[in-house]
């Protein structure tokens, strides 16, 4: 899977189809909206491999902005995070 943005109705394979396409030879970063989507992706990756893979990051939409697009910007981080 290389750079690729899934959006689709609930209930129409997005995760399955995420799943079915892991490795354990490339990087891949997994971003989700919510928190029990996130902890389902969590989970099935695990089942999958038996383990949570290193080269596997998988972040909820706001955590990957706080951490991806605030903190490299900032020099103390904003109220309310940390």
């Amino acid at each position: 899977m290389d750079k690729r943005l899934i959006n689709a109705v609930a209930g129409s394979g997005k995760t399955q189809l995420i799943i079915n396409q892991l490795s354990l030879n490339n990087r891949i970063l997994i971003i989700t909206y919510t928190q029990a989507n996130q902890e389902s992706l969590k989970r099935r990756i695990q089942d999958k491999f038996g383990y949570f893979p290193p080269n596997i990051h998988v972040f909820g939409y706001w955590d990957f902005l706080y951490n991806f697009c605030i903190v490299p910007f900032t020099l103390v981080p904003p109220k309310g995070w940390a």
